[in-house]
């Protein structure tokens, strides 16, 4: 796994929801990823906003599943050791990213991975100075 953030980065956001989000997210790369693979997670900050990604190195996903990822369905997946995959746990970081005024999308790489990206915003600096 492979870290790059700004360690002053911080959202504005409810910790928890936030962090299992992340951790959601982290999992679903690790499910769908190859052993020896790498998983990249990145945090900066631009302008008034967090911008948080995780990438995987797994084969992507497949369009129909891709069209309707932060929808409930009831159809589950496997992921790559065969893990059984439901789909909640997107669904809930969708709405815990969604409750704390961020947005949360992801860039298919068909073939070549996929990277979920989180915009959370930035506390106003000038509240604490």
């Amino acid at each position: 796994m492979i870290q790059n953030y700004d360690h002053n980065c911080h959202a504005y956001a409810d910790r928890n929801q936030i962090e299992v989000a992340i951790s959601n997210l982290i999992g679903n790369a690790l499910k769908f990823s190859p052993p020896d693979s790498e998983i990249k997670i990145k945090a900066n900050t631009a302008d008034d906003l967090i911008l948080i990604s995780i990438s995987d190195q797994g084969k992507g996903m497949p369009h129909e599943v891709s069209d309707d990822l932060f929808k409930v369905r009831v159809n589950s997946m496997k992921g790559t050791s065969g893990e059984k995959v439901s789909g909640l746990g997107l669904i809930l970081s969708y709405d815990f990213v969604l409750a704390n005024e961020g947005k949360i999308w992801f860039n298919n790489n068909s073939g070549k991975g996929v990277t979920f990206s989180i915009e959370l915003p930035s506390p106003n600096p000038k509240q604490y100075s």
